[in-house]
């Protein structure tokens, strides 16, 4: 039973690494200021990915991204995927969870519901499950660390 255990555990680690990497790059591009690699085979991308960097601490609606970028909703997933190799979904909470470590990096005496606030996650268990999948452990554990 315990073997099945750990071998769960580590299969699930190797996902979210693998999921992590490929994300970072996408992040990092864009952080980096390099939207321009990442959307230059479509104009749409580069207007969403605009949008997203601005608006990522706002509810954001699919119908909202693709007006603004003058394509259909199903194309522009369709652009995420193809080009970025993640859902816009991931972007966003990406964009949040990126921003969250920031926050509490700045300031450590920040509480980890103000961090889910500031950020666009307006349920605190939901903002920890999101931080887990892309860090590997939980914004108290991360905020420990710093410490």
């Amino acid at each position: 039973m315990e073997y099945k255990k750990i071998k769960k555990d580590i299969e699930v680690l190797s996902i979210n690494h693998s999921y992590r990497e490929i994300f970072d790059g996408v992040l990092k591009k864009m952080y980096e200021g390099d939207i321009l690699c990442l959307s230059n085979k479509h104009p749409a991308l580069k207007r969403a990915l605009r949008y997203l960097t601005s608006n990522f601490t706002d509810h954001i609606a699919m119908k909202d991204i693709a007006s603004y970028a003058c394509v259909s909703p199903p194309h522009l997933s369709y652009l995420f995927k193809a080009y970025c190799g993640v859902t816009i979904r991931n972007i966003v909470n990406g964009l949040r969870i990126h921003e969250s470590m920031n926050l509490i990096k700045k300031n450590k005496y920040i509480s980890i519901t103000e961090v889910s606030i500031e950020v666009g996650y307006l349920d605190l268990g939901h903002y920890e499950k999101m931080f887990k999948r892309f860090v590997g452990v939980t914004p108290s554990q991360f905020k420990k660390t710093l410490n």
